[in-house]
């Protein structure tokens, strides 16, 4: 079958990820995006779901995080500072599930530091 994913994005490459890796050989998948518009920059990538997929949680197949960040110059995360969400002016931190130091006890300190400011 032949499928056409509109968009980009984390969400549309994701989608084309796993529609490949759960049916090998049984689709071809391509991906259409703006050349035109801009990258929202949501976040979404950083989510701990977005590590289970590296890591294979959802396939048999798995991604070296390491790898993948440095060929696509990404940035470490370790949470998201959410500003006026509710509209309300206030603002919270909010940290990522899933990340390689998750379980680390430094990495809990310094997250509960960080959701203080």
């Amino acid at each position: 079958m032949n499928i056409t994913v509109v968009g980009g994005g984390t969400a549309g490459w994701l989608a084309a990820y796993m529609l490949l890796k759960s049916h090998p050989g049984l689709h071809s998948v391509t991906v259409v995006e703006s050349t035109s518009i801009g990258i929202i920059g949501a976040g979404e990538g950083s989510t701990g779901f977005f590590t289970d997929v590296l890591n294979g949680h959802y396939s048999k197949d798995f991604i070296n995080i390491n790898e993948f960040a440095s060929a696509c110059d990404a940035t470490n995360k370790i949470g998201i500072k959410f500003r006026n969400w509710s509209g309300d002016g206030q603002e919270f931190f909010s940290p990522l599930d899933g990340s390689p130091t998750a379980g680390v006890i430094n990495d809990f300190i310094f997250k509960y530091v960080l959701s203080k400011y």
